[in-house]
């Protein structure tokens, strides 16, 4: 089964004080009876900059429903999320994460939010102009324990020297990770992790996964026909299915299916283009939140773990937009 994002439109204001771990009044009963009836449960995570604390809430509704993903793999910042989960035991991931997004993320305002201007929040065009303010401040000054601007520019360094290559610093993300994640855990291969980067000399992407192997055609055809021959031993009668020969086909013939199950960020009236930079506190707990509930209503859908029956032994699941339970 295979995750990634999605966002509903949420709830609550500026300056709102809320927690990102939920109450347990507020808990929805999402509870797995079982492990999913699937060989792997992958978790994949796309970039999006700030906007990936909503992942964060997709992984505590996955954790409470005890859906512990086999496979993590990531881009971008959905690389560091991976990370995190990989990294720590089950029962500390949501906590890490939660560690990791507190650290990277502010409140521009600081106090006045909810002393002075969260009366004001009560349209979108004042919440977009906070929420641009913030940008600014990221833009400018970084995100605390992930990256800060280079001083002095890089355009003044040496062409080819690793102070000219980018705009921003991100060694600190290296210490924040280092804090945060037990490499030696994923280097151990507990849970399968893939990360992709892009190669700057090529712009090519470059992936680096813990199980590393060369795929070729042979391996395309021969899931292929993986599928005939399961399609053509259920097919037979029952006393030839006992046959020896049909029991030796149908161990190697094995029928894989697939769920996939989409949660994809939708953008609010009030967010506009500097969104992915935007690192505000009040911002990261709302995606959280909106992670969470998403997936909680995804998890209620009776064949969302169940293994498909169709023919081409693959489920797609989307939530539309305005869905109810």
């Amino acid at each position: 089964m295979e995750r990634s994002g999605r966002l509903l439109p949420g709830e609550g204001h500026l300056g709102e004080t809320l927690s990102i771990m939920l109450p347990a009044a507020q808990k929805k009963d999402h509870f797995a009876e079982l492990r999913p009836p699937f060989e792997c449960t992958a978790l994949l995570l796309q970039g999006g900059g700030a906007l990936c604390a909503y992942q964060a809430g997709v992984y505590e509704a996955l954790s409470e429903a005890g859906i512990h993903p086999d496979w993590v793999a990531g881009i971008s910042i959905g690389a560091v999320n991976s990370a995190i989960i990989a990294g720590n035991p089950p029962e500390k991931r949501v906590e890490a994460l939660r560690r990791f997004w507190e650290r990277t993320t502010s409140d521009v305002f600081g106090n006045w939010t909810p002393d002075f201007l969260t009366p004001l929040m009560k349209g979108d065009w004042v919440r977009g102009l906070m929420n641009q303010v913030s940008a600014n401040s990221a833009m400018l000054s970084g995100a605390s324990g992930f990256f800060v601007p280079r001083l002095p520019s890089p355009w003044i360094h040496p062409r080819g020297s690793i102070e000219a290559t980018s705009l921003y610093d991100a060694s600190g993300l290296k210490n924040t990770l280092e804090s945060l994640v037990d490499f030696d855990r994923i280097n151990a291969r507990e849970m399968r992790f893939s990360v992709g980067a892009v190669n700057v000399r090529s712009g090519n992407f470059v992936y680096f996964d813990s199980t590393t192997h060369t795929i070729r055609p042979e391996h395309v055809m021969a899931q292929r026909i993986r599928n005939t021959v399961a399609a053509l031993i259920e097919s037979l009668p029952d006393d030839l299915k006992d046959e020896p020969r049909a029991k030796l086909l149908g161990s190697i013939a094995d029928r894989k299916v697939y769920n996939m199950v989409h949660l994809i960020y939708r953008a609010k009236n009030y967010e506009g283009n500097s969104k992915d930079y935007e690192f505000s506190r009040s911002s990261m707990e709302t995606h959280w939140r909106a992670g969470y509930h998403d997936t909680v209503r995804t998890l209620r859908h009776p064949d969302v773990l169940k293994r498909p029956t169709n023919h081409e032994g693959v489920a797609v699941f989307d939530l539309e937009r305005d869905g109810r339970d």
